[in-house]
């Protein structure tokens, strides 16, 4: 199917706004996920402190309870997120190949981390396989269970501890 000029400005401007209104439902992930890992240390590190000073070791437990809670909802988040990668990496896919000059509008945010310098190839689209396969490790990336599980791990001990 060839498109005219018409058309193809259309498509381009429809997929330039589908493409950072993507970009930006991911930036928000990000934000929320601050203020979760913000919340994940505030409790967790005062249900500590309360647990010495009030010599409870049922505080070090329930801190270490919030934090592997925190950690489950950041990882649940994350696991939502990444489900808007396959279209951004569709819409980079089509820039780039309708815009073989690169004049155009050819967003390169997701794909330019895996490329190497220099090199313009075309990037592969995301294979379901490869989509499942970071959804089911999702929780045990380093900038997603940072700092709960550090927290979860100091609970436990503290609570084994102390009896």
């Amino acid at each position: 199917m060839v498109l005219d000029n018409s058309q193809a400005d259309r498509r381009r401007n429809s997929l330039s706004e589908e493409y950072f209104a993507i970009l930006g439902v991911i930036s928000d992930y990000d934000s929320r996920f601050m203020i979760i890992k913000g919340w994940s240390v505030t409790t967790s590190l005062a249900g500590i402190g309360l647990g010495f000073t009030q010599t409870s070791r049922a505080l070090f437990a329930l801190a270490a309870m919030s934090a592997f809670l925190f950690w489950m909802i950041e990882g649940l988040g994350k696991q939502h997120q990444m489900r808007y990668y396959c279209r951004m990496r569709e819409i980079e896919v089509t820039g780039a190949t309708i815009e073989k000059d690169q004049t155009q509008f050819s967003p390169e945010i997701d794909w330019t981390w895996k490329r190497k310098k220099k090199e313009l190839n075309v990037p592969a689209l995301r294979s379901r396989c490869q989509m499942q396969w970071l959804n089911a490790f999702a929780f045990f990336f380093p900038w997603v269970f940072l700092p709960h599980l550090p927290i979860v791990a100091i609970g436990i001990v503290l609570f084994l501890w102390s009896a």
